[in-house]
């Protein structure tokens, strides 16, 4: 019995030590890394996003950020960054009688890399003479999460015309299993997609561990390490879900019917809105073949596409012009002012319709 008790004591002893020496090291990391994320948060805006019952997750409401911030090339500029109650840039009023606009997107339009008056939206503001501006992003979210917000504020806001914004890894966002076997397109974190005509949430994170991830820091960078490590081995390999897509196309099933779930959402926004208000709809990237079936989809809803600004910007940085930020993923200053500039003239011709008389054939004859 004696021989027993010690044989057991012999191993809880280092079992017990193991398991506590695992705790202290997992405390330790995690107050470092909470303190280095605190740290950083105070030069460069992050943490932008939180979570939410429906979408998966949201702009973080009443989140502000006033510094300077470096672009791709290493130049310093000052942002103002400030996100209202509700997680809106720009929130008019909604009784004032005015015709209303809009803003709807992702990560480039949640812009946490420009001030609000350095946005796309914002430097069309002075244009938009009459108008109440309403804008709306959040970083990571495709079209589901989108028409979900929509079905919350539409009709709070009852918007006259609809700026759409649309990136080439909404097809990615509307498919747990490309994003799953995504090598650069996974967000990790819950969110909806549709199948089978069902809202479904599920993560697509390769190790899953959704709890442990959402109230730990240190173990959510640790997961994510180690997927990134399998991610890039599979890209290699060619067997990620980008380079499947680039070899077979439509023909792989799942991007097929990522892009019908696309279409789907798009069907369902568009009869929340109502036929009788208009949506200019405009794609930040030249990613193909993503971004082209993409567009595809908005055009065959009837919703025109501005591809100029993705266009100019590609073009301007194989010329070695700074169109990014310093993630060298979003739009710096110069690329936001770009891409107003593409979109007004289109824009410009849905709110403000050029004025037709009806006599003006009799007055050309006099």
């Amino acid at each position: 019995m004696k021989n027993n008790d010690t044989t057991r004591k012999k191993f809880l002893f280092p079992l017990i030590t193991f398991c506590l020496t695992l705790l202290i090291l997992w405390g330790l990391g995690e107050v470092a890394f909470r303190a280095l994320l605190a740290f950083r948060s105070t030069g460069y805006p992050t943490a932008a996003t939180v979570v939410h019952p429906k979408m998966g997750w949201t702009a973080k409401p009443n989140f502000n950020f006033s510094g300077t911030v470096t672009d791709a090339a290493g130049t310093d500029y000052d942002i103002q960054l400030a996100v209202d109650e509700n997680g809106f840039k720009y929130f008019g009023d909604p009784a004032s009688g005015k015709k209303k606009l809009l803003v709807v997107g992702d990560s480039y339009t949640h812009a946490i890399e420009v001030s609000n008056d350095k946005t796309y939206y914002g430097l069309l503001k002075d244009s938009l003479q009459n108008i109440e501006l309403f804008a709306f992003g959040a970083r990571g979210i495709g079209p589901l999460q989108q028409l979900i917000w929509l079905e919350e504020w539409h009709e709070k806001i009852q918007p006259d015309y609809i700026l759409w914004q649309f990136c080439f890894n909404d097809v990615f966002n509307s498919s747990y299993e490309l994003e799953h076997t995504s090598y650069f397109n996974n967000n990790r974190r819950p969110r909806p997609y549709l199948e089978q005509g069902e809202t479904i949430f599920r993560n697509p994170a390769r190790l899953g561990m959704g709890s442990l991830r959402k109230y730990s820091k240190f173990l959510d960078f640790t997961f994510t390490k180690i997927e990134t490590f399998f991610e890039s081995g599979d890209h290699k390999k060619e067997v990620a879900s980008e380079d499947i897509i680039q070899k077979n196309g439509k023909e792989y099933v799942p991007y097929k019917e990522a892009l019908e779930a696309v279409d789907l959402s798009l069907k369902k926004i568009k009869k929340l809105v109502g036929d009788e208000t208009p949506i200019l709809a405009f794609q930040t990237d030249v990613t193909e073949p993503f971004i082209s079936d993409v567009r595809d989809i908005f055009e065959k809803n009837n919703i025109p596409v501005v591809k100029s600004a993705a266009e100019k910007i590609d073009k301007k940085i194989k010329n070695g012009e700074t169109m990014l930020a310093k993630d060298l993923g979003h739009w710096n200053e110069a690329g936001h002012e770009i891409t107003a500039e593409e979109i007004w003239p289109h824009l410009k011709e849905i709110i403000y319709p050029p004025v037709i008389f009806e006599d003006s054939i009799s007055l050309n004859i006099k």
